[in-house]
């Protein structure tokens, strides 16, 4: 699966609308269909969820709170059961709905969804599922260290898997913020708002909660920026290089 962290333009509009347009942008200029660049992005959100949901689950077992945790269950319940859905019976669904007749009419729909289809059915191995969860799984799990290892340094609340568990489940929680329709430019304001509601619901023994919720959203802001940018910049030069060659 061709895979571009596209977070340059992706807090602009909402629920990774501009992400979607982003990465089927740069599929194109890489020469892929259309519907190969938007599949490969929608199922490698899923494949976040899984992932999500694994390092959550083993961190249930650490987690200390007064909150339901019929609540947590419920969340995570659902995010599992859509992406498994989403993962592994994506192409059976499409297979089920490219055999309605209604759809001969529409043959631009029909051709679109057959496309989908063709791709997922060419990615389907359990080996490459196996790859991209693995790879979506460490990279969330880093990430989530690296973030609560700035959070202790500005709260000062200790070290411990009873601390990260809390904060990973707080941190999940604020992400899912990003599904809010109407957002702040880059994600400001409806960010740091969500973090200090939920990170106090939590109970975490901090006092300066709306200072650590800014400093880390501005710079988890900035380094996927510089990303994103890096990347833009590598298929630049690329792109140039291969134009060059042809040329020649």
């Amino acid at each position: 699966m061709f895979q571009v962290d596209p977070k340059t333009a992706g807090d602009l509009l909402p629920a990774r609308t501009a992400s979607l347009i982003f990465y089927s942008y740069l599929t194109k200029k890489k020469g892929l269909p259309l519907e190969e660049g938007a599949s490969s992005f929608v199922i490698s959100v899923f494949y976040d969820g899984l992932a999500l949901c694994l390092m959550l689950g083993i961190l249930l077992f650490f987690l200390e709170t007064e909150i339901n945790r019929g609540a947590i269950y419920t969340g995570i319940g659902v995010i599992l059961i859509l992406s498994v859905v989403m993962v592994f019976f994506a192409d059976s669904i499409l297979r089920f709905i490219l055999k309605i007749k209604i759809l001969t009419r529409f043959p631009a729909v029909e051709t679109f969804f057959r496309n989908i289809y063709d791709y997922l059915v060419t990615h389907k191995k359990n080996s490459e599922r196996l790859i991209v969860f693995a790879l979506s799984f460490f990279i969330r799990l880093i990430k989530y260290l690296f973030v609560y290892i700035l959070f202790e340094g500005i709260v000062r609340i200790g070290f411990g898997l009873h601390y990260f568990s809390l904060f990973s489940f707080g941190l999940a929680g604020t992400e899912l913020s990003s599904l809010i329709p109407l957002q702040g430019l880059g994600g400001f304001g409806t960010w740091e708002l969500a973090f200090s509601l939920i990170f106090k619901a939590l109970e975490i023994p901090a006092h300066n909660l709306k200072e650590a919720g800014f400093v880390i959203h501005i710079t988890t802001q900035v380094w996927e920026y510089a990303i994103g940018i890096a990347a833009l910049v590598y298929l630049f030069i690329k792109s140039n290089g291969k134009s060059r060659k042809n040329l020649k």
